[in-house]
């Protein structure tokens, strides 16, 4: 197995898996559209490391989903709003069975029994999470709603901005003017 040092996501990236090798240390399966990748570094670290590249941090997008979305169970993050990278997992963070997967390629999910949905991404593939459909719902409804409130402030800023800069006059610099 070929391990990567580190990996930046894209919006390429589907889903984070946690395993362990032979040793029992950490390491990560990432799920690209078109490729599985295995990077040294746990889920959370390799999440810790990904928000900071993008900025943040994981208690960062925590609290701001947090602040966003009210008091719920397992917030979403927003990886990278810019690009629409938002990121949920399919139980709590803590567990090693926990799995990360990328809001923006979930293309359809459905009610597989036993405790688990089977969820169809981007890159064409299905795959069985285990955790329940009607949590998985909630998980992908939370991850849409924050998502959509992150759009609607970027988008009631750029108004705001907009509309203050409609109110600024324009000086001349290249001239004598005093300044106050």
């Amino acid at each position: 197995m070929n391990l990567l040092k580190n990996y930046i996501f894209t919006t390429e990236t589907a889903m984070l898996i946690e395993r362990t090798n032979e040793y029992g240390e950490f390491y990560s399966i990432v799920i690209e559209k078109h490729r599985n990748l295995h990077v040294a570094m746990p889920k959370q670290k390799l999440l810790e490391y990904n928000l900071k590249h993008f900025g943040s941090s994981y208690r960062g997008a925590r609290d701001g989903s947090r602040a966003v979305l009210g008091n719920i169970h397992m917030y979403p993050i927003a990886i990278n709003p810019a690009q629409n990278i938002y990121w949920f997992p399919s139980e709590s963070i803590t567990s090693p069975k926990s799995i990360w997967i990328a809001l923006h390629c979930v293309i359809y999910f459905e009610d597989s029994g036993n405790g688990r949905t089977k969820v169809i991404l981007t890159n064409g593939k299905s795959y069985f999470v285990p955790v329940y459909y009607k949590a998985f719902t909630k998980r992908v409804d939370h991850a849409h709603l924050l998502r959509a409130k992150m759009e609607q402030r970027t988008q009631h800023m750029s108004s705001i901005i907009l509309e203050r800069l409609s109110e600024y006059e324009t000086i001349d610099l290249t001239e004598n003017v005093l300044l106050c």
